[in-house]
């Protein structure tokens, strides 16, 4: 099975598991992050985690999602999601 995670902070300091997400990658976890206030030096996606889903253009049929976040964060990635074919039953969230 592939897992992917994408993942939206603010800043580059707000990032979680920086050390972690290298070894990670090195499992084979395929690994998205974006910064919705990037500093100057930020070199990867810029915006949401919904622009990330828009410029992969990834197609979601077999996966399984779990969103965490706020409930409008949750809303919007959920759509987007199921436009790349992600089954609303295949969504767990957080609340």
């Amino acid at each position: 099975k592939e897992i992917v995670l994408m993942h939206g902070s603010r800043f580059e300091s707000d990032l979680p598991f920086r050390i972690e997400m290298l070894e990670w990658v090195k499992e084979g976890i395929q690994i998205f992050i974006t910064l919705s206030q990037p500093s100057e030096s930020w070199a990867f996606y810029e915006g949401y985690v919904q622009d990330i889903m828009k410029h992969e253009a990834m197609d979601l049929n077999s996966h399984v999602s779990l969103i965490c976040g706020p409930n409008p964060m949750i809303k919007s990635v959920t759509e987007v999601a199921c436009t790349f074919g992600l089954n609303k039953e295949n969504i767990f969230t957080n609340y």
